[in-house]
């Protein structure tokens, strides 16, 4: 009696070859024909994004800033701390500081709040995490023209961005998001 799982057994053939090609884009790069995986910093090929949803709008985030999505558990409040900073988590020993973008840009916008998810970003030995409601995948934006950011935004959110793609991706800047004063509490003087 052959007691082996295969986890296929619940897929159609084309679950699997999407799931086949969905590790493929997120795992592995083709070098010179040596594969490697990727990591974060790594010189990714293109202009490779994390499209991601909050609050009723796409956004996409550079991939070489990401360095995992992870569902949200354990959510730490921390007392006296900025309206923006949601609380913490602890991942794989390391505490996080989870930042809800809408509250940071003072911004009304439309949708809920809610957030499962977490995109877990570093940029410059800071790590934090945007909460968001979902992961869509990866575009590769080499060769694709990008169109300005809407001067309609409230400042806060204009300063973050770096563009739109067309008809409703905008392009976070993660940079720019650290830069900006009291983003994350004690975040500046990390960089001094």
């Amino acid at each position: 009696m052959d007691l082996r799982l295969n986890p296929h057994d619940s897929l159609d053939p084309s679950e699997v070859q999407l799931l086949k090609a969905r590790a493929k884009r997120l795992a592995i790069a083709e070098r010179g024909g040596q594969r490697s995986q990727l990591a974060l910093g790594q010189d990714i090929p293109g202009k490779v994004y994390l499209r991601f949803m909050m609050f009723e709008q796409w956004f996409g985030v550079p991939l070489r800033s990401v360095r995992e999505v992870v569902a949200l558990r354990n959510i730490i409040p921390v007392p006296n701390a900025p309206p923006h900073l949601s609380g913490i988590t602890k991942l794989r020993g390391q505490v996080i500081a989870l930042v809800d973008l809408r509250k940071y840009w003072q911004a009304d916008l439309p949708g809920h709040a809610d957030s499962d998810q977490a995109i877990i970003m570093e940029h410059e030995s800071v790590d934090f995490g945007i909460l968001c409601r979902e992961v869509e995948g990866l575009l590769d934006l080499s060769g694709v023209q990008i169109a300005a950011t809407p001067q309609n935004l409230p400042s806060a959110m204009f300063e973050c961005l770096n563009g739109l793609l067309p008809p409703d991706m905008m392009l976070l800047d993660p940079e720019k998001l650290l830069c900006q004063k009291g983003f994350i509490v004690g975040a500046m003087e990390k960089r001094e």
